[in-house]
């Protein structure tokens, strides 16, 4: 699915791009070949919820892309158009089962449910459903339901905020960091990288959140999901891009 998801984006984009019904074709292929899963065959295995996320939002984008791009109705080779039978199909045999399967816990550990996080959210897009989305954002921002609320990704979780009075903070002053800088710096990197673009995801919904539950919210003091923890993102990030850089970084071992 990785390899496919990468096949079908990028014919799909080469389509946008060129206009060549070859590329079309190729991309919805793919995706036809997807969509006609068992929805009943899914079976989890090690590291699926990390494995699958990024590509079902691939393939996603590609089915975006030919959902929303007219197909050319002299090109007899193959049938290029995408029909409302094309999204309900991706939605049953793929969507679906992979939510079921791969990405309805909320307790993964850090980097592990944002990997996740990728699939449910785009998938939640796709199919337009909307209880899921709200759901997902609030395992993004704040996760209140996880059992696991040491360890799972949620961004007021994986970004820790360590305030001057904590008796684990040395410093005196109030500081920010991301909790898998602890472990290596590639995943405190994937940290970094994939809430970066969970935040875009939901930002280009028009998404606003409660500025204390983290849930989707249209009232008056919404705010967006950058700004939401104090800017919580930004200062994780800055976190670990100083102590990349070598700069004497405060940490607490919590």
């Amino acid at each position: 699915m990785i390899n496919d998801s990468q096949g079908a984006l990028t014919q799909a984009l080469l389509y946008y791009v060129t206009g060549r019904n070859e590329y079309r074709r190729n991309a919805m292929r793919i995706l036809r070949t997807w969509s006609n899963m068992n929805p009943n065959g899914y079976a989890y295995f090690p590291d699926a919820h990390i494995h699958n996320g990024v590509p079902l939002s691939r393939m996603l984008m590609a089915a975006e892309i030919m959902r929303y791009t007219p197909a050319d109705p002299t090109y007899t080779d193959y049938p290029l158009a995408w029909t409302d039978t094309d999204t309900q199909k991706l939605k049953d045999n793929l969507v679906d089962p992979m939510e079921r399967t791969f990405f309805s816990s909320n307790e993964r550990f850090r980097n592990q449910q944002q990997y996740s996080l990728v699939g449910r959210i785009a998938g939640a897009i796709f199919t337009d459903n909307r209880a899921r989305y709200d759901e997902s954002v609030e395992w993004l921002t704040v996760n209140a339901t996880s059992t696991r609320q040491d360890i799972n990704g949620a961004l007021m979780k994986a970004i820790a905020r360590i305030d001057a009075d904590n008796p684990l903070n040395k410093t005196g002053r109030t500081f920010y960091e991301v909790e898998e800088m602890s472990r290596d710096g590639a995943h405190a990197g994937d940290n970094v990288d994939i809430l970066g673009g969970l935040l875009r995801l939901v930002t280009a919904q028009g998404t606003k959140v409660d500025p204390f539950t983290g849930k989707p919210s249209s009232s008056g003091d919404a705010v967006s999901v950058y700004r939401f923890g104090d800017d919580r993102l930004l200062r994780g990030a800055n976190s670990y891009a100083e102590y990349m850089l070598g700069y004497d970084t405060p940490w607490a071992d919590t």
